[in-house]
């Protein structure tokens, strides 16, 4: 499971410095952007691309066959991939889960491996339908690119599978009508340290809002400072309204559903700024 304590991965010796320097380093670590993980489903295969904010572009994050390197700073989680997985290369994020295949830089890797951040980092799941259905069918899951194989509907989470020591995550919400699927919640019944989960609405939906981001100084606002998700309590009322009539049914669901099964972690609606 991943550590609770705030000694980074990798160092060690971190707790032998003075405390005046290790509130230094921590500090720089923890004040910089968070990765974000997005995963997707192609045509029966999964898609996944990692995202740098703080470089504006996609990492390079898969890692060679045999690996032996000691540490790579808070990246040193390693993540397996289960199947064929196409890895994103392009310049920008995914942030639109149906424009992915436009990215021209993309390779096929069989089970791949990636370096994370397990604390830190932000892991996006879009939701998509189930067995190769329509996108437009409301009828799907978040989780899909976590079975083995994708469309099997009796797939089990193994007991030490790298999603359970996620701390945040970011679920997509294409529609006001998606649910999650009984796998969804099972894995989300794993996630024993996961703190945070927001619900990102389509940023098409941004239009209809008063409070737009603010380009000036380089950065969106509002915007949670280590996602770059806008949050519903940061906007006025009106706004408020528009976002719960899009995603509120979804988030009165999934809140449900956690305080049925006993997941403690934050739940809210969000709009998305990544890249814009």
């Amino acid at each position: 499971m991943a550590d609770n304590t705030l000694q980074p991965r990798g160092f060690p010796q971190f707790t032998k410095l003075p405390p005046e320097i290790q509130l230094v380093v921590w500090g720089f670590h923890r004040d910089r952007l968070a990765r974000r993980h997005c995963f997707l489903i192609g045509i029966c295969h999964r898609v996944y691309e990692a995202f740098d904010p703080e470089k504006g572009k996609t990492v390079r994050n898969v890692l060679p066959r045999h690996d032996d390197a000691k540490s790579r700073g808070p990246y040193n989680s390693k993540i397996r991939f289960t199947g064929r997985v196409e890895i994103v290369f392009g310049k920008d994020p995914v942030a639109d889960a149906g424009k992915w295949y436009m990215h021209k830089n993309t390779r096929y890797i069989n089970a791949p491996r990636v370096s994370a951040d397990l604390d830190y980092d932000l892991f996006y799941f879009h939701h998509f339908p189930y067995h190769g259905g329509y996108l437009s069918d409301p009828i799907g899951e978040w989780f899909r690119f976590l079975r083995k194989p994708i469309n099997r509907e009796d797939s089990r989470l193994p007991a030490n599978h790298w999603i359970t020591d996620v701390r945040y995550l970011a679920l997509s919400v294409p529609r006001a009508d998606c649910r999650a699927s009984e796998w969804d919640l099972q894995v989300l019944e794993r996630l024993k340290v996961l703190k945070a989960v927001w619900l990102v609405i389509p940023y098409a939906i941004t239009s209809r809002l008063s409070l737009q981001p603010d380009k000036s100084q380089g950065i969106s606002k509002p915007f949670n400072t280590s996602t770059r998700l806008a949050e519903e309590q940061d906007y006025p009322d009106d706004d408020k309204a528009i976002l719960r009539e899009y995603g509120g049914e979804v988030e009165k669901s999934l809140r449900d559903e956690f305080k049925a099964r006993g997941i403690t972690a934050r739940l809210t609606l969000a709009v998305d700024f990544w890249g814009k």
